[in-house]
Protein backbone atom coordinates (compact mmCIF):
# COMPACT_ATOMS: atom_id res chain seq x y z
CA UNK A 1 0.00 0.00 0.00
CA UNK A 2 2.60 2.27 0.87
CA UNK A 3 4.36 1.90 -2.57
CA UNK A 4 1.13 2.14 -4.09
CA UNK A 5 0.84 5.82 -2.40
CA UNK A 6 4.36 6.78 -2.90
CA UNK A 7 4.81 6.38 -6.78
CA UNK A 8 1.78 8.48 -7.60
CA UNK A 9 2.98 11.67 -4.88
CA UNK A 10 6.47 11.10 -6.51
CA UNK A 11 4.81 11.67 -10.12
CA UNK A 12 3.31 14.59 -8.86
CA UNK A 13 6.40 16.40 -7.35
CA UNK A 14 8.64 15.88 -10.71
CA UNK A 15 8.06 19.49 -11.86
CA UNK A 16 8.96 20.73 -8.40
CA UNK A 17 12.55 22.03 -7.79
CA UNK A 18 14.22 23.35 -4.78
CA UNK A 19 16.27 26.17 -4.28
CA UNK A 20 18.43 26.60 -1.16
CA UNK A 21 20.91 29.29 -0.71
CA UNK A 22 18.83 32.26 -1.53
CA UNK A 23 18.37 34.65 1.28
CA UNK A 24 15.29 35.38 3.36
CA UNK A 25 13.16 38.08 1.99
CA UNK A 26 15.39 38.50 -1.16
CA UNK A 27 12.30 37.72 -3.88
CA UNK A 28 10.16 40.69 -2.45
CA UNK A 29 6.98 40.41 -2.63
CA UNK A 30 6.43 38.38 -5.52
CA UNK A 31 8.56 35.09 -6.06
CA UNK A 32 7.38 33.92 -9.58
CA UNK A 33 8.87 37.03 -10.85
CA UNK A 34 11.88 36.77 -9.44
CA UNK A 35 12.48 32.93 -10.05
CA UNK A 36 11.52 34.26 -13.34
CA UNK A 37 14.13 36.95 -13.90
CA UNK A 38 16.70 35.62 -11.64
CA UNK A 39 16.77 31.94 -13.01
CA UNK A 40 18.61 32.34 -16.34
CA UNK A 41 20.78 34.21 -14.83
CA UNK A 42 22.09 32.19 -12.68
CA UNK A 43 22.12 28.92 -14.82
CA UNK A 44 23.78 31.03 -17.40
CA UNK A 45 20.90 29.99 -20.28
CA UNK A 46 18.53 31.49 -21.78
CA UNK A 47 15.32 29.69 -22.04
CA UNK A 48 12.96 29.63 -25.05
CA UNK A 49 10.12 29.27 -24.13
CA UNK A 50 10.73 31.20 -20.83
CA UNK A 51 10.31 30.22 -17.42
CA UNK A 52 6.88 29.85 -16.23
CA UNK A 53 5.56 28.34 -13.19
CA UNK A 54 2.41 27.13 -11.07
CA UNK A 55 3.25 28.19 -8.05
CA UNK A 56 6.35 28.38 -5.58
CA UNK A 57 7.05 29.61 -1.95
CA UNK A 58 9.39 29.20 0.58
CA UNK A 59 9.12 25.73 3.23
CA UNK A 60 8.43 26.10 6.70
CA UNK A 61 8.23 29.06 9.18
CA UNK A 62 9.74 32.31 8.74
CA UNK A 63 12.73 32.17 10.73
CA UNK A 64 12.95 34.95 13.74
CA UNK A 65 16.86 34.79 13.92
CA UNK A 66 18.51 36.61 11.15
CA UNK A 67 21.23 34.43 11.80
CA UNK A 68 18.97 31.56 10.93
CA UNK A 69 20.02 29.08 7.44
CA UNK A 70 17.33 30.53 5.09
CA UNK A 71 14.50 28.50 4.00
CA UNK A 72 14.52 26.71 0.68
CA UNK A 73 12.51 27.78 -2.18
CA UNK A 74 10.29 25.13 -3.92
CA UNK A 75 8.91 26.37 -6.89
CA UNK A 76 6.50 23.79 -9.47
CA UNK A 77 7.83 24.64 -12.90
CA UNK A 78 5.28 24.36 -15.63
CA UNK A 79 7.63 22.31 -18.24
CA UNK A 80 9.35 19.44 -17.17
CA UNK A 81 11.94 19.72 -19.79
CA UNK A 82 13.16 23.10 -17.94
CA UNK A 83 13.47 20.76 -14.74
CA UNK A 84 15.44 18.23 -16.45
CA UNK A 85 17.66 21.33 -17.61
CA UNK A 86 18.23 23.19 -14.55
CA UNK A 87 18.77 20.04 -12.34
CA UNK A 88 21.29 18.56 -15.14
CA UNK A 89 23.30 21.69 -14.84
CA UNK A 90 23.56 21.30 -11.18
CA UNK A 91 24.72 17.85 -11.04
CA UNK A 92 27.72 18.64 -13.89
CA UNK A 93 28.46 21.89 -11.51
CA UNK A 94 27.57 21.30 -8.51
CA UNK A 95 26.39 24.86 -6.59
CA UNK A 96 25.66 27.03 -9.36
CA UNK A 97 26.95 30.93 -7.91
CA UNK A 98 25.42 34.61 -8.97
CA UNK A 99 27.70 36.95 -7.62
CA UNK A 100 27.75 36.00 -3.76
CA UNK A 101 25.13 33.88 -3.66
CA UNK A 102 25.89 30.45 -3.99
CA UNK A 103 22.63 28.43 -4.41
CA UNK A 104 22.21 24.13 -4.08
CA UNK A 105 19.32 22.41 -6.21
CA UNK A 106 17.30 19.08 -6.05
CA UNK A 107 14.49 17.43 -7.06
CA UNK A 108 11.33 17.22 -4.74
CA UNK A 109 10.52 13.90 -3.62
CA UNK A 110 8.34 11.80 -0.85
CA UNK A 111 9.44 11.36 2.60
CA UNK A 112 9.64 7.98 1.70
CA UNK A 113 11.88 7.91 -1.64
CA UNK A 114 13.94 10.52 -0.18
CA UNK A 115 14.45 8.27 2.97
CA UNK A 116 15.51 5.41 -0.02
CA UNK A 117 17.64 7.70 -1.50
CA UNK A 118 19.68 8.95 1.45
CA UNK A 119 20.21 5.03 2.28
CA UNK A 120 21.68 4.71 -0.93
CA UNK A 121 23.93 7.30 -0.89
CA UNK A 122 25.34 6.11 2.42
CA UNK A 123 26.53 3.31 0.86
CA UNK A 124 28.48 5.57 -1.52
CA UNK A 125 31.92 4.96 0.55
CA UNK A 126 31.50 1.20 0.44
CA UNK A 127 30.69 0.98 -3.36
CA UNK A 128 33.73 3.32 -3.73
CA UNK A 129 36.31 1.39 -1.42
CA UNK A 130 35.23 -1.81 -3.80
CA UNK A 131 36.53 -0.02 -6.93
CA UNK A 132 32.15 -0.68 -8.25
CA UNK A 133 31.19 2.04 -10.37
CA UNK A 134 27.59 3.64 -9.34
CA UNK A 135 24.99 6.22 -10.35
CA UNK A 136 21.40 7.03 -8.68
CA UNK A 137 18.73 7.17 -10.79
CA UNK A 138 15.32 8.67 -10.10
CA UNK A 139 13.48 7.88 -7.96
CA UNK A 140 15.33 5.78 -6.11
CA UNK A 141 17.32 3.09 -7.80
CA UNK A 142 20.97 2.47 -7.85
CA UNK A 143 23.03 0.94 -10.54
CA UNK A 144 26.29 -0.22 -10.21
CA UNK A 145 28.75 -2.27 -12.47
CA UNK A 146 31.16 -5.23 -10.63
CA UNK A 147 33.32 -6.93 -12.86
CA UNK A 148 31.79 -5.88 -16.00
CA UNK A 149 29.06 -7.03 -14.58
CA UNK A 150 25.38 -4.55 -13.97
CA UNK A 151 23.15 -4.90 -11.77
CA UNK A 152 19.95 -2.25 -10.50
CA UNK A 153 18.89 -2.26 -6.91
CA UNK A 154 15.73 -0.67 -5.63
CA UNK A 155 15.72 -1.30 -2.14
CA UNK A 156 18.95 0.07 -0.58
CA UNK A 157 18.57 -2.77 2.08
CA UNK A 158 19.13 -5.46 -1.43
CA UNK A 159 22.45 -3.76 -2.24
CA UNK A 160 23.73 -3.73 1.21
CA UNK A 161 23.29 -7.34 1.20
CA UNK A 162 24.58 -7.86 -1.91
CA UNK A 163 27.53 -5.69 -0.93
CA UNK A 164 27.85 -7.83 2.53
CA UNK A 165 28.55 -10.65 0.08
CA UNK A 166 31.57 -9.51 -1.49
CA UNK A 167 34.70 -10.40 0.83
CA UNK A 168 37.03 -6.80 0.55
CA UNK A 169 40.36 -8.00 -0.65
CA UNK A 170 42.06 -5.31 1.96
CA UNK A 171 40.45 -7.44 4.46
CA UNK A 172 42.68 -9.23 6.40
CA UNK A 173 42.30 -12.63 7.61
CA UNK A 174 40.93 -12.49 11.35
CA UNK A 175 40.83 -16.09 12.74
CA UNK A 176 42.24 -19.35 11.23
CA UNK A 177 41.28 -22.72 12.62
CA UNK A 178 43.49 -26.07 11.84
CA UNK A 179 41.67 -29.35 11.96
CA UNK A 180 43.16 -31.81 10.22
CA UNK A 181 40.83 -34.77 11.89
CA UNK A 182 37.28 -35.82 10.88
CA UNK A 183 33.99 -33.74 10.26
CA UNK A 184 33.32 -34.87 13.92
CA UNK A 185 35.58 -33.14 15.49
CA UNK A 186 35.06 -29.62 13.23
CA UNK A 187 32.71 -28.70 15.77
CA UNK A 188 35.19 -28.65 18.76
CA UNK A 189 38.04 -27.69 16.68
CA UNK A 190 35.72 -24.51 16.07
CA UNK A 191 34.51 -24.09 19.74
CA UNK A 192 38.88 -23.79 20.74
CA UNK A 193 39.32 -20.95 17.91
CA UNK A 194 39.38 -17.51 18.81
CA UNK A 195 35.87 -16.95 16.88
CA UNK A 196 34.06 -19.00 19.98
CA UNK A 197 35.37 -16.77 22.62
CA UNK A 198 33.11 -14.66 24.45
CA UNK A 199 33.99 -11.36 26.25
CA UNK A 200 35.66 -13.00 29.29
CA UNK A 201 38.14 -15.21 26.63
CA UNK A 202 36.33 -18.12 27.57
CA UNK A 203 35.13 -20.60 24.86
CA UNK A 204 31.43 -20.22 23.93
CA UNK A 205 30.63 -24.35 24.29
CA UNK A 206 31.16 -23.41 28.31
CA UNK A 207 27.77 -23.93 29.87
CA UNK A 208 28.42 -20.90 32.06
CA UNK A 209 28.37 -18.48 28.69
CA UNK A 210 24.81 -19.13 28.04
CA UNK A 211 22.79 -16.35 27.57
CA UNK A 212 25.86 -14.22 27.49
CA UNK A 213 25.52 -11.23 25.05
CA UNK A 214 28.32 -11.86 22.41
CA UNK A 215 29.92 -9.38 20.53
CA UNK A 216 30.07 -11.37 17.35
CA UNK A 217 28.35 -14.30 15.96
CA UNK A 218 29.82 -17.05 13.13
CA UNK A 219 28.36 -17.86 10.26
CA UNK A 220 28.72 -21.66 8.86
CA UNK A 221 27.20 -24.37 6.70
CA UNK A 222 25.17 -27.21 7.69
CA UNK A 223 28.07 -29.50 8.52
CA UNK A 224 27.55 -27.65 12.42
CA UNK A 225 25.14 -27.57 14.96
CA UNK A 226 23.40 -24.43 15.18
CA UNK A 227 24.64 -22.63 18.77
CA UNK A 228 24.33 -19.59 20.29
CA UNK A 229 27.25 -18.46 18.83
CA UNK A 230 27.50 -20.44 15.60
CA UNK A 231 24.73 -19.44 12.52
CA UNK A 232 23.78 -22.15 10.05
CA UNK A 233 20.99 -22.87 8.05
CA UNK A 234 17.62 -24.34 9.40
CA UNK A 235 17.59 -27.89 7.95
CA UNK A 236 13.57 -28.12 7.71
CA UNK A 237 11.74 -24.19 7.91
CA UNK A 238 8.26 -24.44 9.01
CA UNK A 239 7.76 -20.83 8.90
CA UNK A 240 7.99 -17.62 6.83
CA UNK A 241 10.71 -16.39 8.86
CA UNK A 242 13.12 -19.47 8.91
CA UNK A 243 12.68 -19.60 5.31
CA UNK A 244 13.75 -15.58 5.08
CA UNK A 245 16.68 -16.64 7.38
CA UNK A 246 17.67 -19.60 5.34
CA UNK A 247 17.40 -17.22 2.23
CA UNK A 248 19.92 -14.27 3.98
CA UNK A 249 22.15 -17.28 5.04
CA UNK A 250 22.48 -18.17 1.78
CA UNK A 251 23.49 -14.51 0.08
CA UNK A 252 26.24 -14.53 2.71
CA UNK A 253 27.54 -17.66 1.38
CA UNK A 254 29.37 -15.72 -1.33
CA UNK A 255 31.59 -13.55 1.57
CA UNK A 256 32.95 -17.35 2.03
CA UNK A 257 33.22 -18.37 -1.52
CA UNK A 258 35.32 -14.79 -2.14
CA UNK A 259 37.10 -15.91 0.80
CA UNK A 260 38.50 -18.89 -0.66
CA UNK A 261 38.73 -17.00 -4.38
CA UNK A 262 41.36 -14.52 -2.43
CA UNK A 263 43.50 -17.10 -1.21
CA UNK A 264 43.71 -18.98 -4.72
CA UNK A 265 43.88 -16.45 -6.79
CA UNK A 266 47.10 -15.36 -4.70
CA UNK A 267 48.92 -19.19 -3.72
CA UNK A 268 48.09 -21.11 -6.88
CA UNK A 269 49.35 -23.95 -5.17
CA UNK A 270 45.74 -24.22 -3.15
CA UNK A 271 43.80 -23.53 -6.69
CA UNK A 272 43.45 -26.72 -8.93
CA UNK A 273 45.30 -25.42 -11.65
CA UNK A 274 48.63 -24.99 -9.30
CA UNK A 275 48.02 -29.15 -8.89
CA UNK A 276 47.17 -30.79 -5.70
CA UNK A 277 48.73 -31.01 -2.58
CA UNK A 278 49.95 -34.31 -2.25
CA UNK A 279 51.03 -34.47 1.78
CA UNK A 280 49.22 -35.43 5.05
CA UNK A 281 46.42 -33.31 6.60
CA UNK A 282 48.28 -31.64 8.92
CA UNK A 283 50.75 -30.63 7.04
CA UNK A 284 48.01 -29.33 4.17
CA UNK A 285 46.25 -27.45 6.90
CA UNK A 286 49.98 -25.93 8.13
CA UNK A 287 50.01 -25.12 4.47
CA UNK A 288 46.51 -22.77 4.43
CA UNK A 289 47.33 -21.10 7.67
CA UNK A 290 50.35 -20.30 6.18
CA UNK A 291 48.76 -19.13 3.02
CA UNK A 292 46.74 -16.70 5.61
CA UNK A 293 49.29 -15.56 7.61
CA UNK A 294 51.38 -14.37 3.95
CA UNK A 295 47.64 -12.60 2.81
CA UNK A 296 47.59 -10.76 5.93
CA UNK A 297 51.38 -9.47 5.73
CA UNK A 298 50.88 -8.52 1.63
CA UNK A 299 48.28 -6.64 2.56
CA UNK A 300 50.07 -4.73 5.19
CA UNK A 301 52.97 -3.94 2.99
CA UNK A 302 50.55 -3.38 -0.22
CA UNK A 303 51.69 -5.76 -2.18
CA UNK A 304 49.09 -6.00 -5.20
CA UNK A 305 46.99 -8.55 -6.74
CA UNK A 306 48.83 -9.91 -10.57
CA UNK A 307 46.42 -8.70 -12.74
CA UNK A 308 46.05 -12.81 -14.03
CA UNK A 309 45.49 -13.49 -10.54
CA UNK A 310 42.26 -11.21 -9.89
CA UNK A 311 40.19 -12.86 -6.87
CA UNK A 312 37.36 -15.62 -8.20
CA UNK A 313 34.24 -17.02 -6.42
CA UNK A 314 36.65 -19.93 -4.71
CA UNK A 315 35.43 -22.67 -6.99
CA UNK A 316 38.76 -24.95 -8.12
CA UNK A 317 40.55 -26.41 -5.37
CA UNK A 318 40.49 -28.50 -2.36
CA UNK A 319 40.23 -24.95 -0.02
CA UNK A 320 36.59 -23.95 -1.29
CA UNK A 321 35.30 -27.45 -1.01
Amino acid sequence: MESKLTDPEDRSRRNNVRFLGFPESIEGTDILSYLRDTLPKLADITFDPPLEFQRAHRLGLKRQNGKDRPRPIIACFLRHGQVRQLLQLSRRQGPLRLGPLEIRLSADFSKETADRRRAFLSLRPRLRHLDIKFGLFEPARMWITKNGESRTFYDPEDLKSFLEGLHDPTQPMESTTQSPQDTQNQTRGMGQSEIALDTDGRPTTDPQTRGRDLERLTKSDSGYPNLSWLLTPMRNPRTRAEERYNEAHGRTRRIIERTFGLLKARFRCLHLTGGFLYYSPKKVCQIIVACCMLHNLALRRQVPFLQEDEPGDGSGGACGQ
